[in-house]
């Protein structure tokens, strides 16, 4: 483990996709520079019972993330959008960004501007 990086865990899932336990910490292998790539996404889960969730990066890997690198005072919840940097496997410093189900008072589209 690197000294000083936060434990990544791993959220196991049944073939459903449905997350049935945890997994972790997971060393990662790319090193600190794999840190450092920013990217956007949306959250597919979250489960407070294991204050872990998965989010499908805008290139289309699915990577888990920790409470602990949730970054925002909005809770995570499926369907967010979110920005974060990339590590193997793993969502670091995720930043809540829009909720694309919420409707912005004063916008007909109910689109972010």
């Amino acid at each position: 483990m690197l000294f000083g990086a936060p434990a990544i865990y791993a959220i196991v899932e049944d073939p459903n996709g449905i997350a049935v336990g945890l997994m972790g910490p997971i060393e990662p292998t790319d090193g600190v520079a794999a840190f450092s790539i920013v990217k956007n996404g949306v959250v597919l889960a979250y489960s407070k019972d294991l204050s872990a969730g998965v989010i499908r990066s805008s290139d289309g890997r699915r990577l888990f993330f920790s409470k602990m690198n949730w970054k925002s005072d909005t809770p995570p919840s499926a369907g967010q959008l979110v920005t974060f940097k990339h590590a193997p496997d793993a969502a670091l410093e995720v930043y809540f960004e829009s909720d694309p189900r919420t409707k912005i008072a004063g916008s007909p589209s109910g689109k972010n501007r």
